[in-house]
Protein backbone atom coordinates (compact mmCIF):
# COMPACT_ATOMS: atom_id res chain seq x y z
CA UNK A 1 0.00 0.00 0.00
CA UNK A 2 2.77 2.42 0.58
CA UNK A 3 3.90 2.38 -2.90
CA UNK A 4 0.30 3.45 -4.04
CA UNK A 5 -0.27 5.71 -1.58
CA UNK A 6 2.88 7.38 -2.39
CA UNK A 7 2.22 7.53 -6.10
CA UNK A 8 -1.78 8.87 -5.51
CA UNK A 9 0.51 11.58 -3.28
CA UNK A 10 2.44 12.50 -6.64
CA UNK A 11 -0.32 12.36 -8.42
CA UNK A 12 -2.33 14.81 -5.92
CA UNK A 13 0.76 17.15 -5.99
CA UNK A 14 0.54 17.10 -9.97
CA UNK A 15 -3.06 18.02 -10.04
CA UNK A 16 -2.65 21.47 -7.51
CA UNK A 17 -6.05 22.86 -6.40
CA UNK A 18 -7.65 21.60 -9.57
CA UNK A 19 -10.94 19.74 -8.80
CA UNK A 20 -11.11 18.13 -12.07
CA UNK A 21 -7.65 16.78 -11.94
CA UNK A 22 -7.88 15.42 -8.27
CA UNK A 23 -11.36 13.36 -9.07
CA UNK A 24 -9.20 12.10 -11.80
CA UNK A 25 -6.53 11.01 -9.84
CA UNK A 26 -9.81 9.35 -7.41
CA UNK A 27 -11.71 7.60 -9.89
CA UNK A 28 -7.92 6.23 -11.10
CA UNK A 29 -7.25 4.41 -7.19
CA UNK A 30 -11.07 3.63 -7.23
CA UNK A 31 -10.76 1.60 -10.64
CA UNK A 32 -7.96 -0.08 -8.76
CA UNK A 33 -10.41 -1.44 -5.89
CA UNK A 34 -13.56 -1.16 -7.92
CA UNK A 35 -13.63 -5.11 -9.26
CA UNK A 36 -15.69 -5.96 -5.78
CA UNK A 37 -17.58 -5.89 -2.21
CA UNK A 38 -14.39 -6.34 -0.63
CA UNK A 39 -13.99 -2.62 0.56
CA UNK A 40 -11.22 -3.41 3.11
CA UNK A 41 -8.06 -2.31 0.75
CA UNK A 42 -9.73 1.00 -0.49
CA UNK A 43 -11.11 2.01 3.08
CA UNK A 44 -7.24 1.46 4.50
CA UNK A 45 -5.78 3.77 1.57
CA UNK A 46 -8.37 6.59 1.96
CA UNK A 47 -7.85 6.63 5.64
CA UNK A 48 -4.48 6.97 5.25
CA UNK A 49 -4.79 9.91 3.17
CA UNK A 50 -7.98 11.56 5.23
CA UNK A 51 -5.14 11.29 7.73
CA UNK A 52 -3.40 14.23 5.99
CA UNK A 53 -5.50 17.27 5.01
CA UNK A 54 -6.84 19.20 2.15
CA UNK A 55 -6.26 17.57 -1.47
CA UNK A 56 -5.59 14.21 -0.09
CA UNK A 57 -9.03 14.42 1.89
CA UNK A 58 -10.67 15.54 -1.09
CA UNK A 59 -9.34 12.43 -2.97
CA UNK A 60 -10.23 9.97 -0.26
CA UNK A 61 -13.84 11.19 -0.81
CA UNK A 62 -13.91 11.33 -4.60
CA UNK A 63 -12.62 7.71 -4.18
CA UNK A 64 -14.85 6.46 -1.74
CA UNK A 65 -17.93 8.13 -3.79
CA UNK A 66 -16.71 6.26 -6.97
CA UNK A 67 -17.19 2.48 -5.02
CA UNK A 68 -20.45 3.83 -3.25
CA UNK A 69 -22.03 0.69 -4.87
CA UNK A 70 -20.21 -1.61 -2.39
CA UNK A 71 -20.73 0.78 0.39
CA UNK A 72 -23.66 0.02 3.28
CA UNK A 73 -24.66 0.85 6.90
CA UNK A 74 -21.67 -0.62 8.50
CA UNK A 75 -19.71 1.96 7.12
CA UNK A 76 -22.23 5.09 8.17
CA UNK A 77 -20.30 6.06 11.24
CA UNK A 78 -16.67 6.21 9.55
CA UNK A 79 -18.29 8.33 7.64
CA UNK A 80 -19.99 10.42 9.75
CA UNK A 81 -16.74 11.05 12.04
CA UNK A 82 -15.41 12.70 8.79
CA UNK A 83 -17.97 14.91 8.45
CA UNK A 84 -17.39 15.89 12.25
CA UNK A 85 -13.74 16.72 11.51
CA UNK A 86 -14.29 18.28 8.51
CA UNK A 87 -13.08 22.04 8.22
CA UNK A 88 -13.95 21.97 4.73
CA UNK A 89 -18.03 22.74 3.79
CA UNK A 90 -17.14 21.44 -0.09
CA UNK A 91 -15.45 17.77 1.54
CA UNK A 92 -18.74 17.77 4.29
CA UNK A 93 -20.96 18.16 1.74
CA UNK A 94 -19.80 15.81 -0.86
CA UNK A 95 -19.57 13.01 1.95
CA UNK A 96 -23.11 13.60 2.89
CA UNK A 97 -24.16 13.74 -0.87
CA UNK A 98 -22.06 11.35 -2.30
CA UNK A 99 -20.81 8.99 -0.07
CA UNK A 100 -24.02 8.86 3.16
CA UNK A 101 -25.97 10.01 0.15
CA UNK A 102 -25.53 6.98 -1.73
CA UNK A 103 -26.50 4.97 1.06
CA UNK A 104 -29.73 6.49 1.64
CA UNK A 105 -31.08 6.59 -1.81
CA UNK A 106 -30.52 2.44 -2.06
CA UNK A 107 -31.32 2.21 1.75
CA UNK A 108 -34.83 4.38 2.82
CA UNK A 109 -34.08 3.13 6.68
CA UNK A 110 -31.48 5.40 6.86
CA UNK A 111 -33.44 8.54 6.61
CA UNK A 112 -34.48 7.82 10.36
CA UNK A 113 -30.77 8.29 10.96
CA UNK A 114 -31.14 11.62 9.13
CA UNK A 115 -33.81 12.99 11.02
CA UNK A 116 -32.50 12.19 14.28
CA UNK A 117 -28.91 14.30 12.80
CA UNK A 118 -31.15 17.02 11.90
CA UNK A 119 -31.47 17.59 15.79
CA UNK A 120 -27.99 17.78 16.41
CA UNK A 121 -26.40 21.01 17.89
CA UNK A 122 -23.63 20.77 15.59
CA UNK A 123 -24.55 22.70 12.17
CA UNK A 124 -22.34 20.67 10.58
CA UNK A 125 -23.92 17.60 11.22
CA UNK A 126 -27.61 19.13 10.56
CA UNK A 127 -26.19 20.40 7.15
CA UNK A 128 -25.24 16.77 6.61
CA UNK A 129 -28.65 15.65 7.59
CA UNK A 130 -30.38 17.29 4.95
CA UNK A 131 -27.86 16.77 2.35
CA UNK A 132 -28.06 13.04 3.09
CA UNK A 133 -31.37 12.76 1.48
CA UNK A 134 -31.01 14.84 -1.61
CA UNK A 135 -30.01 11.63 -4.16
CA UNK A 136 -32.65 9.85 -3.09
CA UNK A 137 -34.79 12.54 -3.69
CA UNK A 138 -34.02 13.33 -7.02
CA UNK A 139 -33.01 9.50 -8.19
CA UNK A 140 -36.55 8.16 -6.56
CA UNK A 141 -38.50 11.02 -7.16
CA UNK A 142 -39.01 10.81 -2.29
CA UNK A 143 -40.46 14.22 -1.93
CA UNK A 144 -41.80 12.23 1.73
CA UNK A 145 -38.01 11.48 2.72
CA UNK A 146 -37.09 14.58 1.81
CA UNK A 147 -39.80 16.74 3.75
CA UNK A 148 -39.48 14.45 7.18
CA UNK A 149 -35.78 15.33 7.39
CA UNK A 150 -36.48 19.45 6.64
CA UNK A 151 -39.10 19.20 9.12
CA UNK A 152 -36.78 19.77 11.70
CA UNK A 153 -34.68 22.45 10.28
CA UNK A 154 -37.10 24.79 8.68
CA UNK A 155 -36.13 27.41 11.59
CA UNK A 156 -32.87 26.82 11.52
CA UNK A 157 -31.19 30.04 11.96
CA UNK A 158 -27.53 28.67 10.49
CA UNK A 159 -27.40 29.91 7.27
CA UNK A 160 -25.39 26.95 5.57
CA UNK A 161 -27.83 24.70 7.24
CA UNK A 162 -31.10 26.91 5.64
CA UNK A 163 -29.20 26.88 2.57
CA UNK A 164 -29.21 23.00 2.18
CA UNK A 165 -33.09 23.10 3.09
CA UNK A 166 -33.30 25.18 0.28
CA UNK A 167 -31.69 23.38 -2.13
CA UNK A 168 -33.42 19.71 -0.85
CA UNK A 169 -36.49 21.72 -1.18
CA UNK A 170 -36.40 22.63 -4.84
CA UNK A 171 -35.05 19.33 -5.16
CA UNK A 172 -38.04 17.93 -3.12
CA UNK A 173 -40.31 20.25 -5.43
CA UNK A 174 -39.34 18.27 -8.45
CA UNK A 175 -40.08 15.34 -6.83
CA UNK A 176 -43.58 16.08 -5.88
CA UNK A 177 -43.96 19.76 -6.40
CA UNK A 178 -48.08 19.75 -4.57
CA UNK A 179 -46.69 17.70 -1.31
CA UNK A 180 -43.75 20.55 -1.22
CA UNK A 181 -46.12 23.70 -1.42
CA UNK A 182 -48.12 22.34 1.18
CA UNK A 183 -45.37 21.69 3.90
CA UNK A 184 -43.77 25.23 2.65
CA UNK A 185 -47.33 26.85 3.56
CA UNK A 186 -47.67 25.00 6.84
CA UNK A 187 -44.76 26.55 8.10
CA UNK A 188 -44.90 29.70 6.72
CA UNK A 189 -48.38 30.23 8.77
CA UNK A 190 -51.83 31.36 7.63
CA UNK A 191 -51.91 34.18 5.65
CA UNK A 192 -53.25 37.81 6.46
Amino acid sequence: MRGELDEIRARIGAAGDDEAALRRVARRAARRHGRGPDLSAPLALARKLWAADGAERSVAIGMIAELERFLDGAHWALFKRWTEGCRSRRQADAIAVEILGAIVARDRTFVRVLRHWSRSRDPKIRRAAVLGVLLRTRRMGDAEAALSVCEALMRDRNPGVAEAVERVLRESAEADAEATREFVERWRGPRR
